[in-house]
């Protein structure tokens, strides 16, 4: 199990730090998909009611982590 920071940028300016524990073979992408709701057209994603515009992963020594929108 793997601890890291998601990060996610919402249309109004602020940004969600959500630290989240990764499976052994869950990716960042996985966990993702977990949190946020997708809209019904599948286009869009929103966290809290609020849309995502952009997110990465961040492990505890600030480096990436793997990109939540890009799997393998």
């Amino acid at each position: 199990m793997e601890v890291v920071v998601m990060i996610l940028h919402l249309l109004n300016g602020e940004l969600a730090k959500i630290p989240v524990s990764l499976a052994l073979n869950q990716s960042c992408s996985d966990k993702f998909l977990e949190i946020v709701q997708v809209d019904s057209k599948g286009t869009s994603v929103y966290y809290k009611g609020t849309l995502v515009r952009a997110v990465h992963c961040r492990k505890g020594t600030g480096e990436f982590a793997s990109s939540p929108l890009s799997r393998g």
